[in-house]
């Protein structure tokens, strides 16, 4: 028999699932014998599961969350910095499990990566305009937010610490 991927090499092995001929260096082994490489993929399990829908989910979802807690911790605790930065990560992981709940229990590295990167986002550019437009009318320019959150390295901790509070709820 002749491998099925090598047609020049000489086989007695088949796939233990659809039997096709599998030579030494094509073969997975699995549990429950040799497999060609189609029949060894594990299936990715339907928690893991992400498509482009899904992120943009995570994506507003972490912003609108982001965007709800920065307008909080700007407009009420500013003034306690210890406890804006201790809060963070317990923020972060609330919005993590918020976000998780809303894509109906997906988990894994893109999804806690687009919530890490979408809290921030929301704690940072998000939530100083909407207290902006709320008080003034205006939004806030880019460079003035960044050039903000250099004034404020407090801050700079709560967003990192709920950043990464988001990502471990999600891994």
């Amino acid at each position: 028999m002749k491998c099925a991927t090598h047609p020049a090499v000489e086989t007695g092995l088949t796939c233990a699932t659809c039997g096709t001929p599998i030579c030494p260096d094509c073969l997975v082994q699995t549990p429950v014998g040799m497999k060609c490489g189609r029949c060894g993929i594990a299936p990715v399990p339907e928690t893991l599961r992400v498509g482009s829908r899904l992120l943009a989910v995570v994506l507003l979802t972490g912003t609108g969350i982001g965007a709800a807690a920065g307008a909080v911790g700007l407009s009420i605790l500013s003034g306690y910095v210890l406890l804006l930065i201790l809060i963070g990560p317990a923020v972060g992981t609330l919005a993590g499990e918020g976000i998780r709940r809303v894509v109906g229990g997906r988990t894994g590295s893109p999804v806690a990566i687009a919530a890490a990167a979408s809290v921030a986002i929301g704690l940072t550019l998000v939530a100083p305009n909407v207290l902006a437009v709320g008080q003034a009318g205006s939004v806030i320019p880019v460079d003035s937010l960044l050039l903000g959150l250099v004034q404020r390295p407090s801050y700079v901790l709560f967003v990192a610490g709920a950043a990464a509070g988001a990502f471990w709820r999600l891994r």
